[in-house]
């Protein structure tokens, strides 16, 4: 059972149901594992075949089980703040099923939906990777994460950056500082070619620079040369806000497969931990690239970050799908209110 002192916690903002521009109520569920052969038809979408690892079905699709068994399974909370699985209640071969008139079977999802979430993310949703704030974020080093302004997980912090093919086979440095301290660490003899770059000392480091209730500011500064350099201001969450942060990441080891990673990705964008956002955001779509809303789910988590090719991408097949109003700056979606 999860910790419903820590679940109620979202429990006030769960799950709205409403979907964008649009003040009719919508029914999502959160399939968690298909069997048998499944066909879906989303709103203004031909009809394809169920094949991703999970689902997410709205009000507003229909479903066509061609091959059975026709079992589709999907996670809900109840009012103890338990999470349950159950079946929809489609047996029959070949026969169009509008969601629609399942709405009553459906119980309350875990997470909130995605009016909440674009909410999370809309007053920083930009056009083309993010934002950087002036001097404090600059440089000609194509730096993916950390992103300029996000709170960083001191326990599980990389830097990453595109690859510079005509610096292979040379290293980097990285230093970091707290911006209340003149203290400052350095690393050296970060190869070019790694991409990525994780060390103990460096998550130790950042630990040591939190303050029991409010949040640092801290500098990071990547450079291979003095012309060659990315800068970030960062933040390290306060004591206090990260062991809240913990205790709700540990709730996510009693929810199962789309559901958890949804509550993780939700987790995140609240504490605007953009690039982490980022990377479960990209796995979501990689684990079912042709549900039109994981992508919107993807899309959101994708927003704050620097991955600014995997953003365009993205935004272009929602477009291409009739979607809009997802990390442009837009609180409005043409799309989804079919």
């Amino acid at each position: 059972m999860l910790d419903t002192r820590v679940i109620r916690v979202a429990g006030a903002l769960i799950f709205s149901g409403i979907v964008l521009g649009s003040d009719v109520p919508e029914v999502q569920w959160m399939i968690e594992s298909m069997e048998g052969v499944w066909k879906i038809e989303e709103p203004g979408q031909a009809a394809r075949k169920m094949t991703g690892k999970y689902e997410v079905l709205t009000s507003g699709c229909r479903i066509q089980c061609t091959k059975g068994p026709c079992k589709l399974t999907y996670s809900f909370m109840v009012a103890d703040g338990s999470v349950k699985f159950k079946e929809l209640p489609v047996r029959k071969l070949n026969q169009w099923i509008s969601m629609g008139a399942l709405a009553d079977s459906a119980g309350t999802p875990v997470i909130r939906s995605i009016v909440d979430l674009q909410q999370i993310v809309g007053a920083g949703a930009h056009a083309g990777g993010a934002l950087k704030e002036g001097t404090a974020c600059s440089g000609s080093l194509r730096l993916l994460a950390p992103t300029c302004g996000e709170i960083v997980d001191v326990q599980d912090f990389r830097v990453r950056w595109s690859p510079i093919p005509q610096e292979s086979g040379k290293i980097m440095t990285l230093l970091i500082a707290g911006a209340d301290s003149s203290a400052q660490r350095r690393w050296n003899s970060i190869p070019v070619d790694g991409g990525e770059y994780e060390q103990k000392s460096v998550q130790d480091y950042l630990a040591s620079l939190q303050a029991p209730d409010h949040d640092v500011d801290v500098s990071l500064r990547l450079m291979r040369s003095e012309n060659l350099y990315a800068t970030r201001l960062i933040r390290v969450p306060s004591q206090a806000r990260d062991a809240n942060f913990r205790a709700h990441i540990r709730n996510a080891a009693y929810l199962s497969g789309l559901s958890r990673n949804l509550y993780l990705l939700q987790e995140y964008l609240d504490m605007g931990m953009w690039s982490k956002a980022a990377d479960l955001a990209q796995q979501l779509e990689r684990d079912a690239p042709d549900s039109l809303e994981i992508r919107k789910f993807a899309m959101l988590g994708l927003c704050r970050s620097d991955f600014a090719e995997e953003i365009e991408r993205l935004r272009n097949s929602l477009k291409r799908a009739g979607v809009k109003g997802f990390c442009d700056g837009s609180t409005t979606n043409e799309g989804s209110s079919r």
